[in-house]
């Protein structure tokens, strides 16, 4: 007999989930690194926009998995289950991964990443006047604050619109279902 659904075991389950959902876009992450590295001639771009989509296949895939697999292991699952489901999985896949971003940016590619934000200010300070290239100066030095809320917020929102668009058919509805449990036997 399979165990009732209970937000502990959503929690629990999504936290794994989570995991192997970061894992999957850190993996990613530190992939292109290498690559960007090559040059920035299309092979390097061709093979990061590769990679880019099959990560992005791979991570709604996984989220649909995940959630088809929570049906099948728990009663009473219900589509509200698998929302918030996957609701939990995008926060918690979203915290893993952005904080790998952070420690990315600040330790293991800051002088790379430095160098490229210093290009693009560069190329634009000429159309900038003094304030808006002091305003981008001190900015500059929050850069990796910014970086870590501004991926945490975009894959959280992300995976909240996914969650809310597959957990409208996880688990299935059955339009055939005869949802109020009525007596359709004839009274003889």
């Amino acid at each position: 007999m399979r165990a009732a659904i209970t937000g502990k075991i959503i929690w629990n389950e999504a936290m794994k989930a989570g995991l192997v959902l970061a894992l999957v876009s850190i993996t990613y992450m530190f992939l292109g690194i290498p690559i960007g590295k090559i040059g920035s001639g299309f092979l390097s771009t061709a093979i990061v926009t590769v990679l880019w989509i099959i990560k992005f296949i791979l991570c709604i895939w996984l989220i649909g998995y995940f959630m088809k697999k929570m049906v099948a292991d728990y009663d009473g699952v219900t589509n509200t289950h698998t929302f918030r489901y996957g609701v939990i999985i995008a926060l918690l896949s979203a915290l893993v991964y952005s904080a790998m971003v952070l420690v990315n940016a600040q330790f293991i590619s800051n002088a790379q990443m430095m160098d490229q934000l210093n290009t693009t200010i560069n190329s634009f300070s000429s159309m900038l006047d003094a304030n808006s290239r002091q305003t981008i100066e001190e900015i500059k030095g929050n850069y990796v604050q910014i970086l870590f809320f501004s991926n945490f917020i975009w894959c959280f929102i992300y995976g909240t619109i996914l969650s809310f668009f597959l957990s409208n058919g996880i688990p299935s509805k059955d339009p055939f279902a005869n949802e109020h449990h009525e007596d359709t036997k004839d009274n003889q």
